[in-house]
């Protein structure tokens, strides 16, 4: 991969939680996958928060993709810098899928995703 790159979080859930999961994740990944392209260090801010999402605990897919729908967008200085790039896609927890192809959707451009979590609820 050129580049590991984390599911965005929202600041007021980064000092909620006081540390980014799917950041610690690709830091761990870096050691072992060596991405070719140190981008990926500055990846965390790929994103613009438009608005919080509000909490995905007990919403079902529905209100998953309207919640992610308008909360974030990838900034226009790192849309020309992703093609061609080959990205993996970080995250700690996977529920109903939405947050991951939100991710991958706004990564177009990128010549390949792919998608790893830690987790998968059932």
């Amino acid at each position: 991969y050129d580049w590991i790159v984390p599911v965005p979080t929202s600041r007021s859930r980064f000092r909620q939680r006081g540390f980014f999961p799917a950041w610690e994740l690709c830091c761990a990944a870096h050691q072992v996958l060596k991405p070719s392209d140190d981008s990926w260090q500055r990846s965390a801010f790929l994103w613009d928060w438009k608005k919080s999402s509000a909490q995905s605990v007990g919403q079902d897919r529905e209100q998953r993709r309207e919640s992610l729908a308008s909360s974030w967008v990838l900034k226009p200085d790192w849309q020309e810098r992703i093609r061609g790039k080959r990205i993996l896609i970080v995250d700690d927890v996977l529920t109903t899928g939405q947050t991951m192809q939100a991710v991958a959707k706004s990564l177009k451009g990128a010549a390949r995703l792919d998608a790893v979590c830690l987790f998968r609820t059932l």
